[in-house]
C-alpha cells in the first residue's frame, strides 16, 4: 500500500523486520525494547515491541509531529493543537498537557524521562512528565525577524550544551 513501515536493524545493520506503520510518518524514535513511530495522517502514535514485533497504535490525542523517549515515558508533540500526549513505556495513554496552540509551526520535543521539553514558535517548555503539568516556559533568544533561523534552531531539540555559533549565541537562559 505505500506505507512506509518502522524497521529495526542490530549493530550488523541488517534489517530484520519491518512493519506498516501509515501514510503520514511525521517521526521515529527508539529505546532499548522498543520503536515508536507517529502517523499524522491517522492521529496515530505506533509502538513496535522489538523482542516480539507485536505493533499497538493509540491516538496521539492530536495530529503528531515529534516523538521523544525516556525512562517511562513517551512524549508525543502535537503541533497545531498545542498539546503533548503522554504514554507510558507499554504504550497506555496517560494524559494529555495542554500548551497552547502552537498554529502551524514547526513542534520538537525531547525527554530525558522525569521531563520533556517542547520547542515550538520562538519557545521552550518544559513539562512534569510524573505530574502531566507544565512547568515553565522560557523564550528562546532569537531575532523575531529571523524565520530561518528561528525555525532551523528549534526543528531539532537536544537536551544539553548549545554550542558557540559564529554569531555569538551562546547557551540557552
Amino acid at each position: 500500500s505505500g506505507c512506509p513501515p518502522v524497521q529495526r536493524a542490530y549493530t550488523t545493520n541488517e534489517v530484520v523486520g519491518s512493519k506498516p506503520v501509515g501514510g503520514g510518518l511525521t517521526a521515529v524514535a527508539a529505546s532499548g525494547d522498543s520503536v515508536w513511530a507517529t502517523d499524522a495522517d491517522a492521529s496515530a502514535v505506533v509502538r513496535l515491541d522489538a523482542a516480539s514485533n507485536a505493533v499497538r497504535s493509540s491516538s496521539s490525542h492530536g495530529v503528531p509531529s515529534d516523538v521523544a523517549l525516556a525512562g517511562a515515558h513517551a512524549a508525543v508533540a502535537n503541533g497545531a493543537a498545542g498539546t503533548v500526549a503522554v504514554f507510558d513505556a507499554s504504550g497506555a495513554f496517560q494524559g494529555v498537557i495542554q500548551l497552547g496552540g502552537f498554529g502551524y509551526a514547526d513542534t520538537s520535543v525531547a525527554s530525558d524521562g522525569r521531563w520533556a521539553w517542547v520547542a515550538s514558535n520562538r519557545q521552550l517548555r518544559r513539562i512534569d512528565l510524573l505530574t502531566l503539568a507544565p512547568a515553565e516556559t522560557s523564550e528562546l533568544p532569537l531575532p523575531q525577524d529571523d524565520e530561518i533561523r528561528g525555525e532551523l534552531f528549534v526543528t531539532d531539540v537536544a537536551i544539553g550544551a548549545v554550542p558557540e555559533t559564529a554569531e555569538g549565541a551562546g547557551h540557552l537562559p
